[in-house]
C-alpha cells in the first residue's frame, strides 16, 4: 500500500512516501546542520551535559528547563540551544521541573526540593526532605506538591518554602503528583493523586493533607497518574503474582473501572490520554515487552501494540497538528513516532535516555539523552496536547504553566476526530549517518 503525505515541518517539507519506505532522517548529538550540508537533518541543536538527562524537559516562554545526572538544573534557549544559566545541587536531578510564575520547582537526590528564579537561576528557597527526591513537583494555587523516597508526599508553600502538610505512605514516592478538581457528592474539592512503591495509588485532600482513598494495585507504582473525565489512569511495575498492571480508577470513589495487563508482565510508563485513547510505553526483560501501546479509554482493551527494539521506553506524548496526529516516544535508540493506527517509524536515531519523556513545542521535540538535551524537528507542526503534558506530570509547556489551578472538569482529549496523517511512518527507517559536534 502506497500512501503519500506531505507534512510541513518547521524547517523543511518532508515527504512520507509509503508505509514500507519509512522516514530517512539524521543521526548524531549536536548540530543545526549536517556536515554534508543537506537540509533534511532533523537536529535543530543539542546541548551537552556531563552526564545523561533522565529528567523530562519543560518549555516555557522560549526557555527549556531540565535536570541532569551531573547535579545541575539547566535553563537553555529553546531557539538555539545556548545556556542561559545552570543551578548546581548536591545530587543528581532526575526530577522534571515545574515552572510557574517565574519560578522553577524541582527535586534532587540531595534530599531537597528547590525553588529557582527563572531570570538568574538563583535559589529562592530550599526544602529538605528525608531522602532523595525523584518525584516531579506539581504546583497549584500557591502550593507545591511533591513526593520523596522518605515515603512521604509533601505540600509546600510556594512563597515561603514552608511545609503546609505531609502525609506518609508505605514506601518510596517516586511518582509525580497530579492535582485535579473533583466534584464530590456535596462539594468540589482539589485532590492530589500520587502513586507509591507500596503498590497504592493515593487520593489526598489538597487542603487538609488527609487521605481520601487508597487503591491497591499489588505492585509498585513508580509513575505519574493522569486524570481525565473523573478517571485516574495509572500503570504499575511488574508483579510476580499479579495479572494486571494498567488501571483505570474512579477519581471520586477509588474503585476500579477497568484493569488490564498492558505489557505481558513488564513495567509500564506514565500513561497519557488523548481523544479516547490511552498511550503508554512498556519495558521488561524480553523484547516483546518493549512496546508502544494504545488502549481504549473506556474499556482498557488494546487497540494496537508496536514492539520497539529497545530496553528503555519513555512515556509518550501526543501532537495533533494541522496535518494529523502523531505519538512520540523516546527510547535508548532514538525518537519514534506513530500515527493513530500504530504505524511507527523513526524520527531520529540517537542515544535518548529512556526515562526522559519528550515534550513537543511548535514542531520541535525536546528530550533528554545520554549526552544532554536534544531539540529535534518533529516532522509535523503542533505542540503536545495530551493529558500528561497538560497536567504537568513529567515535563510540560506553557499550556500548563499558565494555569494557577488545573481545571479537573475539562478534558484536553475532547474535540473532533483527526486525520491519520503519518501513515508513511510505518516502515523501517533508512537513517543518514551524521557526524555532529558537541556543544561545550
Amino acid at each position: 500500500m502506497n500512501v503519500g503525505h506531505e507534512l510541513l515541518s518547521r524547517r523543511r517539507l518532508l515527504q512520507f512516501t509509503a508505509v514500507n519506505t519509512g522516514l530517512a532522517l539524521g543521526y548524531g548529538h549536536h548540530a543545526t546542520e549536517s556536515v554534508t550540508g543537506e537540509p533534511d537533518d532533523p537536529f535543530e541543536w543539542s546541548f551537552e551535559t556531563a552526564l545523561e538527562v533522565e529528567s523530562s524537559p519543560t518549555i516555557v516562554d522560549g526557555t527549556v528547563y531540565v535536570g541532569a545526572s551531573d547535579n545541575c538544573v539547566y535553563a537553555v534557549d529553546a531557539e538555539d540551544g545556548t545556556e542561559e544559566w545552570r543551578f548546581e545541587t548536591d545530587g543528581y536531578v532526575r526530577s522534571s521541573p515545574a515552572v510557574v510564575d517565574g519560578t522553577v520547582y524541582v527535586g534532587s537526590s540531595d534530599h531537597t526540593v528547590y525553588a529557582i528564579d527563572t531570570e538568574d537561576g538563583s535559589a529562592t528557597w530550599r526544602f529538605e526532605t528525608g531522602d532523595s527526591v525523584r518525584s516531579s513537583p506539581t504546583v497549584s494555587d500557591g502550593t507545591v506538591y511533591v513526593g520523596s523516597n522518605d515515603h512521604t508526599v509533601y505540600a509546600i508553600d510556594t512563597e515561603s518554602g514552608l511545609e503546609a502538610w505531609a502525609i506518609e505512605t508505605g514506601h518510596e514516592v517516586r511518582s509525580s503528583p497530579v492535582i485535579r478538581s473533583v466534584s464530590g457528592r456535596s462539594d468540589v474539592r482539589n485532590t492530589v493523586y500520587v502513586g507509591s512503591r507500596d503498590g497504592n495509588v493515593y487520593a489526598i485532600d489538597a487542603d487538609r493533607g488527609s487521605e481520601t482513598w487508597a487503591f491497591d494495585t499489588g505492585s509498585p507504582v513508580l509513575t505519574a497518574p493522569t486524570v481525565v473525565d473523573g478517571t485516574v489512569y495509572v500503570g504499575s511495575a511488574r508483579g510476580h503474582t499479579h495479572r494486571r498492571n494498567c488501571y483505570a480508577i474512579d477519581a471520586e470513589r477509588g474503585t476500579e473501572v477497568w484493569a488490564t495487563m498492558s505489557s505481558l508482565g513488564g513495567n509500564t510508563t506514565a500513561l497519557t490520554v488523548y481523544n479516547g485513547t490511552v498511550y503508554l510505553g512498556t519495558t521488561g526483560n524480553d523484547v516483546p515487552r518493549h512496546s508502544l501501546v494504545a488502549l481504549d479509554v473506556e474499556s482498557g482493551e488494546q487497540r494496537w501494540r508496536h514492539t520497539l527494539e529497545s530496553h528503555r521506553v519513555s512515556s509518550p506524548t501526543v501532537v495533533d497538528g494541522p496535518a494529523g496526529l502523531a505519538v512520540y516516544v523516546g527510547t535508548e535508540d532514538g525518537i519514534y513516532a506513530s500515527d493513530a493506527d500504530g504505524n511507527v517509524g523513526t524520527v531520529a536515531e540517537t542515544g535518548v535516555a529512556g526515562n526522559s519523556s519528550p515534550t513537543v513545542v511548535d514542531g520541535i521535540v525536546y528530550v533528554g539523552s545520554s549526552h544532554g538535551l536534544l531539540a529535534i524537528d518533529a516532522g509535523i507542526e503542533g505542540s503536545s496536547v495530551d493529558s500528561r503534558v497538560e497536567q504537568g506530570a513529567l515535563g510540560h509547556h506553557h499550556a500548563w504553566a499558565s494555569e494557577a489551578v488545573v481545571d479537573g472538569d475539562s478534558d484536553p482529549a475532547s474535540g473532533p476526530g483527526v486525520l491519520a496523517a503519518l501513515a508513511g511512518l510505518g516502515g523501517a527507517c533508512s537513517a543518514m549517518n551524521r557526524t555532529l559536534r558537541h556543544r561545550s
